[in-house]
């Protein structure tokens, strides 16, 4: 069985299963295969792995209790599916990290189908667990998980971002990012003009899908930031220092037409938000800070979202700051292919 494509595999451990009496060693088995089997789970039914926990030995219950201690009673799981998934109400495999449910939503195929399941379960009611890999799995028998709620994410042909209404400022400001980067005789790779396309693209799809109404010096004030935000970059690593140098292209490049709203979108898109929220509260050059605020949450999101080129596990969802924004992912991840200039 260990030498099986994932479907053989999965038929023929069904199969052994439904022939064997429960027992410590046939749990065993069963996870020795599964943890090496990508597809083809939906073949093991509620009845099976209920079979397969009556046969857990005192010991290995003992130790997932034991591993299992320090979390609450009821542990919020989570679920990413796609097109071709096993649906939720067949599927035993979840998550206690919801970045794991949005790679397996988006991970690979068509974005228009990803989703997140949201769903409750009772540590009594876990029958196995793999807390030391990535993905935090749990196991649990269909119908076990309760409160559940399915979320549908927002894809490259939702109706909520097709057809774009923001086209002509999304045209400006490439012709501007272009312009910018060829004045400045510079591209680096991961923070490049492309990424700033990215990031502009982005931040217009949160406003048109979360429904954020912005009025036109808003959104210029926007558009310049992302522009300029990362042009005083000199590397493609940890460098805090390139949000001044950026601040100091747009500031000559403004000369006194400068706005304090744009300076400040770009000196702070990448610093931590408790610094951004402390010079706003402090400065008397911004009028509007609210305002400027919601901006500076767009700005922030956009970047982050594009963060999925270096993976989508490098994307942690539990950061992002706007509600509409974790609904992105699947079109951030198709505009990392998606996007040319």
């Amino acid at each position: 069985m260990f030498n099986q494509d994932d479907g053989i595999r999965s038929e023929l451990l069904a199969e052994y299963i439904r022939r064997s009496a429960p027992s410590p060693d046939l749990y065993d088995l069963f996870l020795r295969l599964y943890t090496i089997t990508d597809y083809s789970a939906g073949v093991y039914g509620a009845d099976l792995l209920q079979k397969l926990a009556s046969g857990r030995s005192d010991e290995q219950i003992d130790r997932m209790n034991s591993a299992l201690a320090d979390y609450p009673e009821e542990l919020p799981i989570y679920r990413g599916e796609a097109e071709g998934s096993t649906d939720y109400r067949q599927a035993f495999s979840w998550s206690l990290d919801i970045n794991t449910a949005f790679f397996f939503a988006c991970r690979h195929g068509d974005q228009n189908h990803a989703r997140i399941i949201r769903a409750r379960i009772l540590k009594k009611d876990v029958i196995a667990f793999n807390l030391e890999c990535k993905e935090k799995e749990i196991l649990a028998v269909p119908g076990i998980p309760f409160e559940v709620t399915v979320e549908r994410l927002i894809g490259p042909d939702s109706p909520l971002v097709m057809p774009p209404r923001y086209l002509d400022e999304y045209v400006k400001g490439i012709e501007q990012i272009r312009r910018l980067y060829k004045r400045h005789r510079k591209d680096i790779t991961d923070h490049g003009q492309l990424h700033s396309a990215r990031v502009l693209f982005l931040a217009l799809a949160i406003i048109q899908a979360g429904k954020i109404k912005l009025n036109l010096t808003e959104r210029t004030q926007l558009l310049i930031a992302i522009v300029f935000h990362d042009i005083g970059r000199r590397n493609d690593g940890v460098d805090d220092s390139h949000v001044k140098a950026s601040r100091e292209v747009y500031e000559n490049n403004a000369n006194s037409s400068a706005a304090p709203a744009v300076c400040f979108l770009i000196e702070y898109h990448c610093l931590d938000d408790k610094l951004a929220e402390e010079y706003l509260k402090s400065t008397d050059t911004i009028r509007a800070r609210k305002r400027t605020w919601l901006l500076y949450q767009i700005l922030k999101d956009a970047d982050a979202l594009d963060r999925v080129r270096f993976g989508i596990y490098d994307l942690d969802v539990n950061q992002l700051r706007l509600s509409i924004t974790h609904k992105l992912v699947p079109l951030a991840v198709t505009a990392v292919t998606g996007i040319k200039i």
